[in-house]
């Protein structure tokens, strides 16, 4: 069974920095599976990696205005994977969607065909509604949701007039199934206090302001309509109504920083549930990843078996 390396955890955790060191150093190619990612244009208000040492993928690969479920992300970074194990690369999964992750190692649970008609009917309500709708019909679901989850809450509530079944119950239906991955996976997860990680989002909203993130969303706003933007990831909603006036500089900054420190919260929640991962501290732990990858990837013979310090 090929090996796979998948490190996940909330987002600002210090992904980014500690994977792209591994894989360099495991000569690994990094494979996305963070939803906001994919979307082309969608640079600093995602913290989307730049000037990478090591090659990554799924990242840049669709429009904004395009409809990227979880079936067709399995499909896409399943082909990479492969491709990656026949150039005799090791492959290292990142990112904090976790329902990606899993339609990866483990499936995609089956669910009734999309309405054309249901979804129409959906998408002339506004999203508060839909969302308030789906907390009442489905809890399970919107727990796992963001609010601002158009995309996924409409499919939720269409899979839901469709049936009169929860979302939510397919899913469990497949697990019960007890579906094995095709792969052997050691799956680390980053872990701050919460103190520190919030003190780093702060930081990150703080600099995403600097890199030019007005900027970024003015020009994606000459592109594409504004739910567009709304939808794709958290802080684009924000920094439209401050350009439209209708948010003050101030508060758009506190609103970013809080919807990220909820989206964090959730995160976390999901992968808590997740059994067999192993939680690590990026910077204090940094010896103990590397000894669990090299553990798990001893049979490859790409290592040389010593331990860097970064």
């Amino acid at each position: 069974m090929k090996k796979i390396v998948a490190i996940v955890g909330p987002t600002a955790v210090g992904k980014t920095e500690i994977t792209q060191k591994l894989a360099e150093q495991f000569q690994a190619e990094i494979v996305s599976c963070d939803s906001m990612l994919f979307y082309k244009g969608f640079n600093i208000g995602t913290a989307k990696p730049k000037n990478f040492k090591v090659p990554h993928h799924m990242i840049d690969c669709i429009e904004p205005y395009e409809n990227f479920d979880v079936m067709k992300y399995k499909e896409q970074a399943g082909t990479i994977i492969s491709s990656l194990f026949k150039r005799d690369k090791n492959v290292f999964i990142v990112g904090g969607s976790g329902f990606y992750l899993r339609a990866l190692m483990q499936g995609v649970y089956p669910s009734p065909p999309s309405s054309l008609h249901v979804r129409s009917e959906l998408e002339k309500r506004d999203l508060k509604s839909l969302y308030e709708e789906l907390q009442e019909k489905d809890p399970e679901s919107a727990e796992c949701l963001h609010p601002h989850d158009t995309y996924r809450i409409i499919r939720a509530l269409e899979v839901y007039h469709l049936t009169g079944k929860k979302f939510s119950s397919f899913k469990t239906s497949f697990e019960a199934q007890k579906q094995e991955s095709s792969y052997d996976v050691l799956c680390i997860g980053l872990v701050r206090k919460r103190e520190e990680l919030y003190n780093r989002i702060d930081q990150r909203v703080l600099k995403m302001i600097e890199a030019g993130f007005e900027d970024e969303v003015k020009d994606l706003l000459k592109k594409y309509s504004e739910q567009v933007l709304n939808v794709k990831a958290i802080g684009y909603k924000q920094m439209i109504q401050y350009i439209q006036g209708t948010l003050s500089f101030e508060n758009c900054i506190k609103e970013i920083a809080k919807e990220t420190r909820h989206y964090a919260k959730r995160q976390i929640t999901w992968f808590r549930k997740v059994p067999g991962i192993l939680w690590c501290h990026p910077e204090l732990e940094q010896m103990k990843i590397q000894g669990y990858i090299r553990k798990h990837l001893n049979e490859l013979k790409k290592y040389d078996g010593s331990v860097s310090s970064f």
